[in-house]
């Protein structure tokens, strides 16, 4: 999906997944993956009854990791 919309001159600003049954930090995989300082990376937590979310943006490399502040608002 992001090579597609990169080929059709589009910025993809941002990339969410849920983790069902672990926190909302960047597991070894997510680090391993993830690495476009443009794109500021969700995770969903669902371990509790209120799913808490976190956002990252990978700064160089995976060592230099800025935590961006979520508002979550409702419907």
């Amino acid at each position: 999906m992001v090579k597609d919309a990169r080929t059709a001159g589009l910025t993809v600003m941002g990339v969410y997944h849920s983790h069902p049954e672990s926190p909302a930090r960047l597991s070894e995989e997510d680090l391993r993956l993830l690495n476009d300082p443009l794109m500021v990376y969700v995770i969903v937590s669902l371990m509790t009854e209120k799913p808490d979310t976190k956002a990252f943006r990978i700064l160089k490399n995976a060592h230099n990791i800025h935590v961006e502040s979520v508002e979550i608002k409702g419907v």
